[in-house]
């Protein structure tokens, strides 16, 4: 009797202790999860961020290397226009009318020799605009040096079939023209200041070229 009670509390004892432990297992399991998903959530957003930073710095740094690249090329551009150019014909805010070579040695500003270099305000970009090689004689108009308005002929004219434009930077803020002397025509050198402006940070020239031709 007594072995049999004591089989019956051991069976009893037993059966709750069992009990006990598959219970706290089970809540042991579940704190588990519950830790391992927040770790988890937290290490993500961590390598998501990180992630975020280096593509970030990435794109910054790429947008800085490509403005370089476009402020030097449209630094030479114009000054390579300046030097070789026998005049300055019209100057301002945004724009610069230069007489190239003489293509026709008639002492007059023919189209052909015409040079319009131009910042577009709306779209911040920097075009040159020239006639096309080869363009027939009765639209290479003359125009005299004394009376005419360079700016608001090439202006005019700008884009079209006989003075076609070619894109030489984009992001351009702002373009500014300095003369020595301050004179169309009268001008020997041609000082310039070009700001380019994207998403990352900005980046401004200056620089100036010397007639060659005058």
């Amino acid at each position: 009797m007594t072995r049999g009670g004591d089989i019956f509390r051991w069976t009893k004892t037993g059966g709750t202790g069992a009990r006990r432990a598959g219970s706290a297992g089970a809540g042991l399991t579940l704190v588990e999860v519950v830790l391992g998903v927040s770790i988890t959530v937290i290490i993500g957003g961590a390598v998501a961020a990180m992630m975020f930073a280096v593509s970030e710095g990435t794109s910054v740094e790429t947008e800085a290397r490509s403005l370089a690249v476009s402020h030097v090329t449209a630094a030479g551009r114009i000054g390579a226009a300046v030097r070789t150019s026998r005049n300055v014909l019209a100057a301002g805010e945004d724009y610069l009318v230069l007489w190239q070579e003489e293509v026709r040695p008639d002492a007059v500003a023919n189209l052909s020799e015409l040079q319009r270099i131009e910042r577009d305000p709306a779209t911040k970009e920097l075009w040159s605009y020239q006639a096309p090689l080869g363009l027939p004689g009765a639209s290479d108009t003359a125009y005299d040096l004394q009376t005419t308005d360079f700016n608001a002929v090439t202006s005019s004219l700008k884009g079209t079939e006989s003075f076609p434009g070619r894109l030489w930077a984009t992001h351009v803020s702002a373009l500014t023209i300095s003369l020595i002397p301050a004179e169309p025509q009268q001008a020997a050198f041609v000082g310039f200041r070009i700001a380019l402006t994207a998403q990352g940070p900005d980046a401004t020239a200056v620089g100036g070229a010397a007639l060659r031709n005058k």
